[in-house]
């Protein structure tokens, strides 16, 4: 949850004239980095609504192209009543099988790093409730121990990734 993502990707009036139907233009199927939007998420007020769960994991040494599949879908709770504004993605690299050494982008990993956070910083993803009609994206409000479904989808080159939030738990895990 971050009103200041919010007030960044949305738009209210100006000058007393609603903007309010800009809104329907939001994109909620990009995967976007935080450079791209022209902030650092480490410097934007958030609260985390669900543990960071990984969604991938490679082994840059053994695995090839395509091991990612088509779709994962992964089964998580939230730990406190919001509105999910977005998924915010970040890694993890591990040098060495004793995972000793690690470099990450998660906000906490790079805010004393601000060429890491600049050159690979965190991917967003709107997100909207996609079981509710409506003109423009509709906010998804989640209770605290509410399941939830994540899927992942996955571009077949492996250079993109997309998300979805569902409510209820993954019959696929």
């Amino acid at each position: 949850e971050s009103f200041d993502i919010a007030s960044i990707t949305s738009v209210k009036s100006w000058e007393g004239i609603s903007l309010d139907y800009f809104n329907s233009l939001q994109d909620t199927t990009s995967m976007v980095f935080t450079k791209q939007y022209g902030f650092r998420f480490s410097s934007a007020a958030y609260t985390e609504l669900a543990p960071r769960t990984p969604v991938l994991a490679i082994d840059f040494s053994a695995d090839e192209v395509g091991v990612w599949g088509g779709e994962s879908r992964t089964t998580l709770r939230a730990t406190r009543a919001g509105t999910v504004h977005a998924v915010m993605a970040s890694w993890e690299v591990y040098a060495g099988e004793a995972d000793a050494l690690c470099m990450a982008t998660h906000p906490d990993a790079t805010l004393g790093n601000f060429p890491r956070d600049m050159q690979w910083g965190q991917g967003l993803q709107l997100i909207e409730d996609t079981s509710v009609d409506g003109a423009k994206p509709v906010p998804f409000v989640v209770q605290e121990g509410e399941l939830l479904t994540l899927v992942t989808r996955y571009s077949v080159d492996g250079v993109t990734l997309q998300f979805e939030l569902l409510r209820g738990a993954s019959s696929e895990e």
